[in-house]
């Protein structure tokens, strides 16, 4: 009964301007000890006046800035079932949400488990939502959740991977129907260390060879980067920063701020160099650094 009272008081703050829609709509909640960070950005298609984002949750250490990263002055509305972030009288087409959200972490012996509905409550084309797992953490084994019936993430079309520090686990989607909502449950805990003293010198000489591999590939880009134009730097960069040294066409085009036309030609002159490779997906490209781009330019 809870779930169906706060999803009926979401939908009623849907916004009454039929015009205004979300063209884009990330999320990024990185679990921490105490609470969950959470950072919403938002991107409307017309200059609005007014913004807001429910949290189902008590929150702390709020802060709201527009596109120009100039912080609002925004209202706190407490309700019984969460906390209303409102902010009224803006001019704005990109809004950023900060706040820490409490008791969305239970604990269950050595087992934490993070839930939480993210429901779409205006039009929204694109959607996107990344969960970080605490520094250390990592999912658990479904053998550990057997008993239970319960699965160790869900939804389950969910994409894994690591940014280096932390897993994360995150999902994309286009056009979700207005009033889904994506009920997020993981189950985590934290990686315990070897109890062999042979397994333990085995993972840590791995550990090595990798941050040795790691070094030697960094310095072989590093060779490149100085030939490269700014742009072309800059989107080599965020290649390099991301775990797998490919992403979304459509999230570097959000991250460097230039135009989706600009981005493709910078792209294609850098697939024509043998720099990197675009991958078709859907509707969209998947961009990936190519590994032999260093050989090509030692």
């Amino acid at each position: 009964m809870g779930r169906i009272l706060s999803l009926l008081f979401i939908l009623s703050l849907v916004s009454i301007a039929g015009a205004v829609q979300i063209n884009e709509m990330n999320i990024v909640s990185q679990i921490r000890e105490e609470y969950v960070h959470m950072s919403v950005e938002i991107k409307y298609n017309l200059t609005v006046g007014r913004t807001d984002y429910f949290v189902l949750a008590p929150v702390t250490d709020v802060h709201v800035y527009d596109e120009n990263n100039s912080e609002l002055v925004c209202k706190l509305k407490e309700r019984d079932i969460g906390t209303l972030i409102l902010c009224e009288g803006v001019s704005l087409k990109k809004v950023r949400f900060e706040f820490n959200a409490y008791e969305l972490v239970k604990k269950q012996g050595k087992i934490n488990h993070f839930s939480y509905p993210f429901s779409i409550r205006d039009p929204t084309e694109e959607f996107s939502l990344v969960v970080k797992l605490p520094i250390g953490a990592m999912i658990v084994e479904q053998e550990k959740l057997n008993q239970s019936g319960m699965k160790p993430y869900s939804p389950e079309d969910a994409t894994r991977g690591s940014d280096g520090r932390c897993i994360y686990l995150s999902w994309h989607k286009l056009k979700p129907r207005l009033g889904t909502t994506f009920d997020v449950s993981i189950f985590f805990e934290r990686a315990e260390l070897p109890k062999s003293p042979t397994t333990l010198l085995v993972a840590i000489v791995f550990l090595l060879l990798a941050v040795i591999f790691f070094l030697s590939r960094k310095k072989s880009y590093d060779v490149i980067l100085p030939v490269l134009t700014k742009e072309e730097r800059d989107v080599v960069s965020l290649l390099l920063a991301s775990g797998k040294k490919q992403m979304d066409q459509r999230e570097i085009v959000r991250k460097i701020d230039m135009s989706k036309s600009k981005v493709s030609r910078i792209i294609k002159n850098l697939e024509q160099r043998g720099i990197v490779k675009r991958i078709r997906l859907g509707r969209t490209n998947k961009v990936k650094l190519l590994e032999r781009v260093t050989r090509k330019n030692e």
